[in-house]
């Protein structure tokens, strides 16, 4: 009985020394600051609501993890993905011409004005959050500029729609 009281606290001392490892803290990405998922509408360039609905948007990182670009994703109401550039310190993003859409290579699409404002936007609920802001062109309807524009995704359930 003795020897097994002897192993059983040789194997917890083992187990003890070999679970110490240091806690490693996971990095963030480089535009983390402009990255999440935001519920927008869509207006025309004079702000019209073209659709009364709201819809998710997504910005995230590239696997390049640079601050000089991310994806902007709407996966419905008029679907575009597609890499815009960055500037971090102003939280602003375009593209300098039209760019490839991953959903539709036939209607590539240009940024004029993205931005997102800290703290600018109200959720369903009336909790203050980032609102975003984009001024786009299509390439299939060539000339009109379109706004997508909404407030960032708090993750509570009552504001989601």
């Amino acid at each position: 009985m003795k020897k097994y009281i002897i192993l059983l606290l040789s194997l917890a001392t083992i187990f003890a020394f070999t679970n110490c490892a240091d806690d490693v803290e996971p990095g963030g990405t480089a535009t983390q600051a402009m990255a999440g998922d935001w519920y927008i509408q869509i207006a025309d360039e004079d702000g019209n609501l073209l659709l009364k609905d709201f819809t998710l948007a997504t910005t995230y990182n590239t696997a390049a993890n640079s601050q000089t670009e991310m994806f902007f994703d709407v996966a419905k109401i008029w679907p575009l993905k597609g890499k815009v550039n960055v500037d971090i310190n102003t939280l602003t993003f375009s593209t300098s011409d039209f760019v490839k859409n991953y959903y539709d290579e036939d209607d590539n699409f240009k940024v004029y004005e993205g931005k997102i404002l800290s703290k600018a936007g109200h959720a369903k609920s009336g909790r203050i959050t980032d609102s975003i802001f984009v001024k786009f062109e299509a390439k299939s309807d060539p000339g009109l500029k379109y706004i997508y524009s909404g407030h960032r995704r708090t993750g509570f359930i009552e504001d989601e729609y």
